[in-house]
């Protein structure tokens, strides 16, 4: 395995444990990001044999045309050093593209964001590697990119000879206790298992928040420190304690730019005991970043809690030396949640390895 934008390793937790139910081990060749403090976490934790701190743009070297069948690569990508050593020996390439170009809460580029190439060269890699498969996921928001790149990825792996598919698959549906949306392209030389047959195959009803949250181990450290609450923020996590059946902070005591009415109820709002945890994002200790509040307690979650609800097992070790608080958040709410990687990395292992 080659795993791009890799981060901390939330989407290969997820790979990993479905290559090992199918009877199988993983080696990851390589992993690549921008972020060296993200790749020490990984490097402790998923031990790649080489981990390289770089932009995937550097490693490959395409050109796409437009003809009459799509888009396809001009001629075959020229790999580069570091790649260049995996030329024909990766069964699977994966990754998270950057995914703030395509976010509804990015209201500055939107979807016209130039990143948004990062993912065509992706795909790049994985063909010039002559990767057997691949799996690229990103916000549900990519299909209406303004460059076209999921169309774009489509028909250049289809030119290239692997079967693709693409959809966006949410964690609850699966049964997991979060409300997590994500869109995942699979392709493979080997052919498909159709997302939407394991979307049937997984589905089951998700645990709700409290009793999600209530059985899970703490971890110490700093992924148990909450961050020092303003008094305003106190006030307003007490008011949940004292009005039990509220979830929505009333106007009256939301900032100033609220209070004459807002779209965003789901700010400084309280997570429903007996709904799954809302989708988490980078700003999960801040109320008034999102619905973060605790369905019983008066606080956010702790970075321990969140990492459990993206699906960090307990051994995966977050701490080390020189460790930012602003790093967790950022590897922890960008994560793929495991189930959401392990059902969409089915789609490829199984045909790949059970014949």
């Amino acid at each position: 395995m080659v795993d791009t934008f890799c981060s901390a390793g939330g989407l290969t937790l997820g790979v990993g444990e479905a290559a090992s139910d199918l009877g199988y081990g993983s080696r990851i060749l390589a992993a690549v990001d921008i972020d060296a403090r993200a790749l020490g976490v990984y490097k402790a934790n998923l031990a790649p044999l080489s981990a390289i701190v770089g932009s995937v743009g550097d490693m490959v070297r395409h050109k796409m045309v437009h003809g009459g069948l799509g888009w396809r690569l001009d001629d075959e990508p020229q790999i580069l050093p570091p790649m260049l050593d995996h030329v024909g020996r990766v069964d699977l390439l994966i990754g998270g593209p950057p995914c703030q170009g395509n976010s509804n809460l990015n209201n500055r580029t939107r979807r016209r964001d130039p990143r948004n190439s990062l993912y065509v060269t992706a795909v790049a890699l994985a063909i010039g590697l002559r990767a057997r498969a691949l799996i690229l996921e990103n916000v549900p928001e990519i299909r209406r990119s303004f460059h076209g790149v999921v169309e774009t990825a489509r028909e250049a792996l289809e030119a290239a000879g692997y079967e693709v598919d693409d959809a966006v698959l949410n964690a609850a549906d699966l049964g997991w206790a979060q409300s997590r949306r994500r869109h995942f392209l699979v392709a493979s030389m080997k052919g498909v298992v159709p997302l939407a047959t394991l979307v049937r195959e997984f589905k089951a009803e998700p645990m709700g928040s409290a009793a999600f949250l209530a059985r899970l181990p703490d971890r110490g450290g700093k992924l148990s420190a909450l961050p020092e609450y303003s008094p305003e923020t106190i006030h307003r996590l007490n008011y949940f304690q004292d009005h039990p059946g509220e979830y929505d902070l009333p106007l009256r005591l939301r900032p100033d730019c609220h209070v004459d009415g807002t779209t965003y109820m789901s700010v400084y709002g309280r997570m429903r005991p007996d709904e799954p945890v809302p989708t988490l994002t980078t700003g999960f200790l801040t109320p008034g970043r999102g619905r973060f509040v605790h369905p019983t307690e008066a606080r956010t979650l702790t970075p321990s809690e969140a990492a459990y609800v993206q699906g960090f097992p307990t051994w995966f070790n977050f701490d080390q030396p020189d460790i930012r608080t602003q790093d967790l958040t950022k590897w922890i709410g960008d994560a793929v949640p495991l189930p959401l990687g392990y059902v969409a990395s089915l789609a490829v292992l199984r045909p790949m390895l059970l014949r």
